[in-house]
């Protein structure tokens, strides 16, 4: 479970030279996730053992990102215009993409790992909802 993260805060960089809300709400967890990665898929592949879980915790505040968003790149995500707001609402897109479009269609997928990986916006999922996900794995 990824939930690391700063919330509306004023911009501001990192020693690396990246925006701060974008380095630890996504790429701090992205690069946590890197280094485990080997674990879990060896993990994944141990026989009458349920598939391992990378639960990246978003927000439904990922609504409110500007819709120019491309993180296409440094300069883009290290806009000093951008409202407090956005700087976190942006990074909340960014996991829910990056999961996605990166983590399972680029690395999941294509290597046929049993691992899941989603995001979740945290007061939108009740008890009863994560029971039944553990029933089905």
């Amino acid at each position: 479970m990824l939930s690391a993260g700063i919330n509306a805060n004023q911009y501001a960089e990192t020693g690396d030279s990246i925006d701060r809300h974008f380095q630890v709400n996504w790429l701090g967890q992205f690069y946590a996730v890197n280094l485990l990665y080997p674990l879990l898929r060896k993990t994944s592949k141990l026989p009458d053992t349920p598939a391992p879980r990378i639960v990246f915790e978003s927000s439904e505040m990922h609504r409110t990102a500007p819709s120019n968003v491309h993180f296409a790149s440094l300069e883009e995500i290290n806009d000093s215009t951008v409202g407090n707001t956005e700087l976190y609402s942006r990074t909340k897109l960014a996991i829910i993409l990056g999961v996605k479009y990166g983590l399972v269609e680029r690395v999941i997928k294509p290597n046929g790992d049993n691992i899941y990986a989603l995001s979740v916006h945290p007061g939108a999922v009740s008890r009863e909802q994560i029971l039944k996900s553990r029933s089905h794995c």
